[in-house]
């Protein structure tokens, strides 16, 4: 089992457990694990117990199942799942009792219900910790996945000083002591929300998307160096510019096709 050492800095912990799409090729594989991997959900019971979190974050919205009681969105079923058919192997791998585990996740769980992508859950896992002021928040998804959450994590916080800076900005435009008040408050506003944002770490399961491997993600980066290729930066801007057009090609399909 993969683990890691975490700095204590005080303000409590949280642990975003990623949701994995129902639909997913071995979904129980990803989330619970296999044989020695360990799963999504098991790794993050284990972080939040390691951490004595007070806030487990389960995702999403993004998809559905029915069941016998009726249909349930993505981080409800994994939840369900995690106090029910999966939990004495959830025990078993954390060194707690069943009843202890349960009784521990009941208490300290949120599951969101309203996510629809990874940008939207982890936004919304940083903007609960925010609402809680807790100071530590570890994500948690397969090697195949992580990188992007933590991207996510970082641009949400990168927003949040842009934010705090244009709005200190905005101070020497007052015009009048009634303008000049109301954006003080809103700088402050704005320097608190992002001030508020929790240390961000990531800790990924050991079992990834079915048939694929850590090594099998790509990940281009701008250019940084003096002497790098041409040909990388056009790589680069070629792949940047490929994303967006696949995104806005998936929203078309599921609107029209």
């Amino acid at each position: 089992m993969f683990t890691q050492t975490i700095d204590e800095k005080g303000g409590g912990y949280a642990v975003a457990i990623h949701g994995c799409h129902l639909q997913a090729d071995e979904w129980r594989n990803i989330v619970f694990g296999e044989e020695e991997k360990w799963g999504r959900v098991p790794t993050g019971v284990l972080a939040a117990l390691e951490h004595q979190a007070t806030l487990v974050y389960w995702g999403t919205g993004a998809s559905s199942i029915d069941t016998p009681s009726g249909k349930m969105l993505e981080g409800e079923y994994t939840f369900s799942q995690s106090l029910g058919p999966e939990l004495e192997k959830i025990s078993a791998r954390v060194g707690k009792s069943a009843k202890e585990l349960h009784a521990y996740l009941s208490r300290v769980s949120v599951v969101n219900r309203d996510s629809k992508n990874t940008a939207e859950e982890v936004s919304a896992a940083i903007r609960e910790c925010q609402a809680r002021g807790i100071k530590n928040l570890i994500l948690v998804s397969s090697p195949t996945h992580i990188a992007r959450c933590l991207q996510t994590a970082c641009i949400f916080a990168e927003n949040a000083r842009n934010q705090a800076k244009r709005a200190a900005a905005q101070l020497a435009k007052a015009g009048s002591p009634e303008e000049l008040r109301h954006l003080r408050e809103e700088a402050k506003k704005a320097d608190d929300l992002y001030k508020s944002i929790p240390a961000i770490y990531a800790r990924p399961s050991e079992t990834c998307y079915a048939g694929a491997k850590a090594k099998d993600i790509v990940i281009f980066e701008p250019k940084h160096r003096a002497d790098t290729p041409r040909s990388q930066s056009l790589i680069y801007a070629l792949a940047k510019r490929a994303i967006p057009l696949r995104e806005k090609w998936d929203r078309f399909e599921r609107n029209f096709i």
